[in-house]
C-alpha cells in the first residue's frame, strides 16, 4: 500500500512516517515548507501548498490512502481538508484519516466539548476549523476517520492508550504524538472507526 502523508514534518507527522515505513508501507510525505523528517532518514518530504488543488491532485496520483496531519493557521486546516477531499475524489481514493481536536467530540451528557463554558477560549478558532473540516468529511463519499486528541507530548508509544468512537473518554488525559501515529496506522490496517471521530487518552 502506498500512503500520502500531509504534514509529514510535524511532531505527529514524523511519527506517522516512521511507523508507516516500519509496517512496510510506501509513503509519499508532504509538508508546507520543510523537507527533513526528524527520525526518518530514508525519505524527505516534498513541499506543497494545499491551496493549489491541481498540484495536490497530481501529487497523490498512485496512492491508496491519505493521512492528514496538517497544522498551521486555522484557515489552512479547513482548506487543506477540502483540497484533499477534492483530490481524493479525482483519483477515486476512498480512505482518508485526519487529525482533529478533542473539542469536536461529543459529551456523554450531550453537546460537544468545545461548547462547554470551561473550554479554553484560545482553542476555539482551531476547534471551529476542525469542526468545519469534519463537516466537509461528513458530506463527502470518503471512508474517513478523524482522530481527536487533547494535548500531546513527546515519547514512544507502547500502545496502551485508550480510544473510542465519537464520544469523549472519561478522565481524558494527554497522549503522545506517537500514540496518535500508532492509532492512525492501526486504523488504516484494520479499517477502524470509519465515519467516526475518535477520542484517545492515556490510561
Amino acid at each position: 500500500m502506498k500512503i500520502a502523508i500531509f504534514g509529514a514534518t510535524g511532531d505527529t507527522g514524523r511519527c506517522i512516517c516512521r511507523r508507516a515505513i516500519d509496517e512496510g508501507y510506501t509513503i509519499k510525505p508532504f509538508s508546507f515548507r520543510r523537507t527533513e523528517i526528524v527520525g526518518v532518514d530514508t525519505v524527505e518530504a516534498t513541499p506543497i501548498d494545499l491551496n493549489q488543488v491541481d498540484l495536490v491532485t497530481q501529487a497523490i496520483d498512485g496512492v491508496d490512502a491519505i493521512i492528514s496531519a496538517i497544522g498551521g493557521e486555522t484557515s489552512s486546516r479547513y482548506t487543506g481538508i477540502t483540497s484533499l477531499i477534492e483530490a481524493a475524489n479525482h483519483h477515486q481514493i476512498k480512505r482518508l484519516i485526519a487529525i482533529g481536536g478533542a473539542g469536536i467530540l461529543d459529551l456523554p451528557t450531550g453537546g460537544k466539548l468545545k461548547d462547554q463554558p470551561f473550554f479554553p477560549e484560545f482553542l476555539k478558532p482551531i476547534t471551529d476549523a476542525h469542526q468545519a473540516s469534519l463537516e466537509c468529511l461528513q458530506r463527502s463519499s470518503l471512508s474517513w476517520t478523524m482522530i481527536c486528541p487533547g494535548t500531546m507530548k513527546e515519547g514512544h508509544s507502547d500502545g496502551t492508550y485508550r480510544h473510542q468512537g465519537d464520544e469523549k473518554l472519561a478522565d481524558m488525559a494527554s497522549v503522545l504524538y506517537d500514540d496518535v501515529a500508532h492509532l492512525i496506522i492501526k486504523s488504516l490496517q484494520d479499517n477502524l472507526y470509519v465515519h467516526q471521530r475518535v477520542s484517545i487518552s492515556n490510561p
